[in-house]
């Protein structure tokens, strides 16, 4: 089976691509900014694992599950005197350990 793609690279960001492809027995993700690039090979079950990792981040976000995210939505809400209506403002995109 030969390399087959599933996203071409797509700009989503000033400084920031994605893409991802199929190769045989696995899924392979890179994500590109300006000054840093990285790729990573998934099998199958692990890409489920990880794309449900993925929703499940965003829906804890969007209900402000997290107090980080709490805290970020009370600063912007006391600088712009706004309330936050649910829609997404902002990912995280730094991994922790």
């Amino acid at each position: 089976m030969t390399k087959r793609v599933l996203l071409p690279e797509q700009k989503i960001g000033n400084f920031l691509a994605v893409g991802c492809e199929l190769n045989e027995d696995e899924i392979g993700l890179y994500i590109a900014s300006v000054d840093v690039s990285t790729s990573c090979a998934f099998k199958f079950e692990e890409w489920e694992k990880f794309v449900k990792g993925i929703k499940d981040s965003i829906l804890a976000f969007r209900v402000g599950k997290y107090l980080e995210v709490k805290d970020i939505i009370r600063k912007l809400e006391k600088f712009y005197g706004f309330e936050w209506s649910g829609e997404t403002l902002i990912y995280k995109t730094v991994k922790d350990h």
